[in-house]
């Protein structure tokens, strides 16, 4: 009977901001649901629901180096998510979390593309299995 989704517009409200973070995020999590699955997306109200924000989008050293310097910068993004299933009179509330590393040497603005599109393919494979898990 789960027919429809919603999927709005997940806002970057972490600390540090990533410009195009929100708009990536939340056109692959609808991708994912559009292509995997034969839910149509509609605008609110879907059978199944989610809301959220990204809440954490920062750098921390990932791995030590000689002279205790970091040999590796660690990006770690993490996104909260309230999903309902309005058909089951289901609902969560989680927090995902993922990272992707890179050598301190480069600038994040030179990696940073690449990290956010890695790491939003696996928060958004979390978040559809932890959705569909009970289909």
């Amino acid at each position: 009977g789960t027919k429809t989704i919603s999927i709005p517009f997940f806002p970057n409200n972490a600390p540090r901001v990533a410009p195009n973070l929100s708009q990536v995020f939340t056109d692959r999590l609808q991708d994912k649901f559009i292509t995997e699955t034969s839910l149509k997306l509609v605008p609110e109200d879907g059978d199944l629901s989610f809301s959220g924000q990204i809440i954490r989008y920062d750098v921390s050293p990932a791995a030590s180096g000689g002279a205790d310097q970091a040999a590796l910068s660690r990006l770690t993004i993490a996104v909260s998510v309230d999903f309902t299933n309005n058909i089951k009179d289901d609902s969560w509330n989680r927090t995902f979390s993922q990272f992707g590393d890179f050598d301190r040497t480069q600038n994040l603005s030179d990696v940073e593309d690449e990290l956010i599109e890695e790491i939003t393919e696996v928060l958004v494979t979390d978040i559809f299995n932890q959705a569909v898990v009970n289909w």
